[in-house]
């Protein structure tokens, strides 16, 4: 036959007929046709093109009716198989090589079924190779989207592609018009029935392979760093080689043509449904669609978001419901948040990051393209990219884990082989995250970002599925801790920072606030940061609501420590100081337990109260871990827990520090400075009594400064330069020890850290107490303001006057300031023995008082 064909110049119907009859198998007419067809096109033969018409015609006729030329057998059920093979072994264009008839459209349908393979063996198109070897998977990824492009370029693909049966979303019929195109598909190992076209595109990724509970990657697994790079190298490469492919394809596609376009967003849809499985931290390999498929998808929505995403005007018209209202999903139910603001706008001084008006009605119900696409992205995030954003944690805590066990046991081959299996699934997932496309991923999450505070800027932010939320946070907290090179903008972090305001300031399960907190701890430290109005008062005002949420007393503090870190690194702005101080001296209610300034201060000491007794028993732990030779382990764990605490004593003091600065009157509630003093006066007990002895321990790895901690206390005592505070103090009968406080200030001093003045106020302060309990047990004489000296508030019994400030203390106290600190208390003016003035007249009135009254 291929000899006749190539020495025959003119061809005809009987010719072909006769010899197609005489060949003896099916492969062998169709691989005849396909070389002589190849040789005239390659113009090795020269033919007529009426001639070659005619040979297309009979390839065509020989693959759709192959009874017609007494073919039989099994081979008639897969015809356009063997086409395929031919065509790709001889080079064929198959877009040229079909017609525009019916029978081209039949062919081309299946064709469209096709998931594509480099051929091992031209004459067994279903036969491959090894496929998931590193240079296999990026061959192969690009041979199928190779095909598929030329398939596309034929005039009859775009109207096939307008029926459902080709995304998966009606079956192919064994009977009527549907029955050669289904009998192609069900015998063939290229061709399938049931999968979304946009599937079929997709390429392969590693497979990896259920161990226990651990997933292994061969490619990655106990291999050598080389090899590695390589495997990583080449799923990078297909990665994002496809994505950009894929772009191409699916955009010329449903821009087009809006048949399409609904199937290829009702068809997106129903994957997702049938893959919620993924949402599992752990699921069946073979229940759901692997990453390949679902991150080739996933990357693709963002790409077609992307050119759309810096247009406000149309991410304002995406509605918050659309996906409780798609009419794609049949069987997923999306909770929302209810959401009551705390407090209005104007109270916190934002606007929305879209900037768009306030005034703006709320728009209408309307799916646009964009909104389908835009949740579509969300959900697919959900089972892809947001799964490993929220389990990576828990990879590096399970590698941690392991080589501790390793460390400890170094023999045992049971741990280094879950190790191995650990560090191969972390390499797969390090090498989809080192892909180009993380860059668009970043761009869609400001996108819902911005999304999701222009909602709660309007007031439907309780419209809004609460998944979304759950899932930016979560995203946005880990991705930082990845170390991918990620680095948000000055205007994202300024986004980043308001959803979290509004989510502070809404009536939202905690666990989301929770969420929020360690996502601006994430952000709050770094140059990209800038102060955002209303952020002081929600943090304040979580405070307040974790004492109301959490019942969990370790929780708590845990969460307040997150708050104290955040609000010490804001405090440190002026804008910062100047919002705490709007906050604290502003009048509330009357009733000291609903003044939230007094009840954020109360939480905020009980916090420091609570970090510091932990911190306490934690060392005391180790003075007794090491009398007894318990393990070094469990010491070292002991000091981690104690600098973790004392971390938030430190952060906590600084605070208080600052806020005594800004508005010492904010501490005036009694409520606050009997809180306050029990504090400080517990301290000094155990910090100077002989219970210190407890907290005495050699080690280097430990942060804790017992002469900082104990500096800090003393400087708390005379922060508050109050007679109100001192009289707490004093009141405080069973806890107050001034020889405590003497030696505290003695132990300071010869440490260095306290200033002449501190320690100079701190003696006066032991004196101010010493006379408010004289007064209180000696007499009962209510004496006039102007015989109460203004430092040590006790009777002036010998009056001078400060020359440099005309102001009047007792002798004892001006001889107390000479030999401490020489300046002036109240102008900070040197002061000499010359500006010690006597003051005769005082003298003599305050003793013809006590004359007349003792």
């Amino acid at each position: 036959m291929e000899e006749i064909l190539r020495s025959v110049y003119e061809y005809s119907d009987e010719l072909l007929l006769e010899l197609l009859q005489e060949e003896q198998t099916l492969e062998a007419a169709v691989n005849i046709l396909c070389g002589v067809i190849r040789s005239i096109t390659a113009q090795e033969i020269l033919r007529e093109k009426e001639q070659l018409l005619l040979l297309y015609r009979y390839l065509l006729m020989l693959v759709r009716m192959p009874e017609m030329f007494d073919f039989e057998g099994r081979s008639i059920s897969r015809t356009v198989e063997i086409f395929y093979g031919a065509c790709m072994h001889h080079k064929l264009p198959l877009h040229t090589t079909l017609s525009g008839n019916e029978i081209g459209e039949e062919i081309l349908t299946v064709l469209l079924h096709g998931v594509y393979r480099k051929m091992d063996h031209p004459s067994e198109p279903g036969k491959y190779a090894n496929y998931s070897s590193p240079s296999r998977i990026e061959e192969n990824s690009s041979y199928n989207l190779s095909v598929h492009e030329d398939l596309l370029k034929h005039p009859m693909a775009t109207r096939i592609l307008e029926k459902k049966s080709l995304w998966g979303l009606e079956p192919i019929l064994p009977t009527g018009e549907d029955e050669w195109v289904h009998m192609q598909c069900r015998n063939s190992r290229i061709f399938n029935l049931t999968q979304s076209y946009i599937l079929n595109l997709c390429p392969v990724y590693y497979t990896g392979e259920h161990i226990g509970i651990y997933m292994m990657y061969p490619e990655f697994y106990n291999k050598p760093k080389a090899e590695i790079q390589r495997a990583r190298a080449s799923l990078q490469k297909v990665v994002d080689q496809t994505n950009t492919r894929f772009f191409s394809i699916f955009k010329s596609l449903i821009m087009v043509n809006k048949d399409i376009k609904k199937n290829f967003i009702s068809s997106i849809y129903s994957i997702y449904e049938n893959n919620k499985e993924r949402e599992k931290t752990r699921y069946k390999l073979e229940e759901v669609q692997p990453d390949a498929k679902i991150f080739t998808i996933s990357n693709l929505l963002g790409r077609l978001i992307q050119p759309v995403a810096n247009d406000t005007i149309k991410m304002q018209s995406i509605p918050a419901d659309t996906l409780q209202r798609s009419e794609y999903l049949k069987s997923t139910q999306f909770p929302i948040a209810t959401s009551t603001p705390c407090m209005t706008n104007s109270m916190t001084n934002m606007n929305s990051p879209s900037d768009i008006s306030s005034r703006a009605d709320a728009p209408k119900a309307n799916d646009t393209f964009l909104s389908e696409l835009f949740y579509g992205k969300l959900l697919y995030n959900r089972i892809s990219y947001t799964q490993i954003y929220t389990n990576y944690n828990a990879y590096t805590e399970d590698m941690r884990r392991t080589e501790r066990a390793i460390a400890s046991a170094p023999n045992d081959q049971r741990m280094k082989y879950v190790l191995s299996i650990l560090n191969s699934e972390l390499e797969y997932i390090n090498a989809l995250l080192a892909c180009d496309t993380m860059r668009t991923e970043v761009v869609f999450l400001m996108y819902t970002v911005s999304f999701l505070n222009h909602m709660a800027h309007k007031g439907r932010l309780s419209t809004v599925p609460v998944f979304i939320l759950e899932n930016i946070i979560i995203s946005l907290e880990r991705l930082t801790h990845m170390k991918l090179g990620i680095r948000l903008t000055q205007e994202d972090v300024r986004k980043v920072h308001i959803l979290c305001i509004h989510v502070l300031n809404s009536r939202i399960n905690i666990n989301y606030k929770q969420e929020v907190i360690k996502l601006l701890l994430t952000y709050i430290n770094t140059s990209e940061c800038e102060y955002t109005p209303g952020i002081v008062l929600s943090i304040i005002m979580y405070f307040i609501d974790v004492q109301i949420e959490i019942r969990n007393q370790s929780e708590q503090l845990q969460e307040r420590g997150r708050a104290s870190c955040i609000l010490d690194y804001l405090l440190e702005n002026y804008k910062g100081k100047e919002e705490i101080r709007g906050i604290l001296e502003t009048a509330h209610s009357t009733s000291d337990h609903k003044d939230t300034k007094t009840v954020f201060l109360l939480h905020l000491l009980s916090s420091l109260v609570d970090a510091q007794e932990r911190g306490f028993e934690e060392l005391r732990k180790v003075s007794r871990a090491q009398r007894e030779s318990e393990p070094a382990e469990s010491i070292d764990t002991y000091i981690e827990h104690s600098n973790s605490y004392f971390y938030i004593v430190d952060v906590i003091d600084r605070i208080i520090f600052t806020l005594m600065d800004v508005s010492a009157k904010a501490f005036s509630s009694s409520l606050i400075m009997c809180r306050l003093a029990s504090l400080l006066n517990a301290s000094l007990i155990t910090l100077v009594s002989k219970k210190s002895s407890e907290l005495k321990l050699n080690s280097s790895k430990s942060t804790f400064s017992p002469v900082t901690l104990l500096g800090n206390r003393v400087k708390m005592y005379i922060s508050l330069k109050t007679m109100a505070f001192v009289k707490a103090v004093a009141e405080d009968e069973d806890m107050f020890k001034p020889e405590l406080f003497s030696k505290a200030i003695e132990i300071c001093d010869r440490k260095g850290v306290l200033t002449q003045r501190d320690k100079a106020y701190a003696i006066l302060f032991i004196k101010r107490v010493a006379n408010l309990k004289e007064q209180r047990t000696v007499s009962s004489i209510t004496y006039p303001d102007e015989f109460i000296d203004p430092l040590t508030f006790g009777l002036m019994k010998d009056p001078v006057i400060l020359r440099t400030s005309n102001t009047r203390v007792d002798r004892s106290t001006a001889a107390m300031i000479l030999m401490t600190d020489p300046t002036d208390p109240f102008t900070r003016d040197p002061l000499t023995e010359e500006d010690i003035l006597e003051d005769h007249e005082m003298h003599k009135v305050i003793h013809d008082f006590l004359a007349k009254h003792t």
